[in-house]
């Protein structure tokens, strides 16, 4: 019965997802090879189809030469050579980095050294990934899923296709709007969705 099912959203270590100061962001950049004037979308998704990946790289096609893209380098693989292949024959090998996954307690990092996150999904759950972004103080551009919330910061993306998408990575990048880091904080935290979970025990053993 409905009244029976209870829902508890992923949540973010807000400890180890926080915005970096000025040096730890260039210091993060420098590991990357990205220079202060380039600037760098993120996308720390498993690379398969419904996440769209190829349309954020064909994107970049219609993005200033100084807008990169760093992508984890797993995913599936047939849909990895395809991309490698797209980047190889539209000359972006040096706009694209390929990081190889690394632990929990490192990706911050690579948010860190992002100025904004894209995840054009098909379709999502709730995707921890734009918890991570946004509580590192990152805009995120998303689709495919209902965030139920309105966040500074966060921008849905509707329409799915390279030069749309290019379009808004541009308008949001001007945007000077401040991300809302302590609302995501404040409500998605482990401590907060700890308590959430708690709430519910409670109640059902009460």
């Amino acid at each position: 019965a409905p009244e029976k099912c209870y829902v508890v959203e992923s949540g973010v270590d807000s400890s180890l997802f926080k915005e970096p100061s000025t040096e730890e962001k260039v210091n993060f950049r420098k590991v990357l090879n990205v220079s202060e004037s380039d600037y760098l979308i993120s996308n720390l998704s498993f690379v398969v189809e419904r996440k769209n990946t190829l349309l954020l790289v064909e994107s970049l096609l219609f993005l200033p030469d100084n807008y990169k893209l760093l992508l984890l380098d797993e995913g599936n693989k047939a849909y990895l050579l395809k991309i490698k292949t797209f980047i190889t024959e539209h000359g972006l090998t040096n706009r694209v980095i390929f990081e190889q996954p690394v632990s929990h307690l490192e990706v911050n990092k690579l948010y860190m050294a992002s100025d904004m996150m894209v995840l054009p999904s098909s379709y999502e759950g709730f995707p921890k990934v734009v918890l991570e972004a946004l509580s590192c103080g990152l805009k995120v551009l998303g689709s495919g899923f209902d965030f139920g919330v309105k966040v500074s910061g966060y921008y849905t993306i509707n329409n799915l296709n390279a030069t749309s998408l290019s379009k808004l990575i541009l308008e949001v990048n001007k945007n000077n709007v401040i991300v809302d880091s302590a609302y995501v904080k404040e409500h998605f935290s482990w401590d907060n969705r700890a308590r959430k979970i708690n709430d519910i025990y409670e109640k059902i053993l009460s």
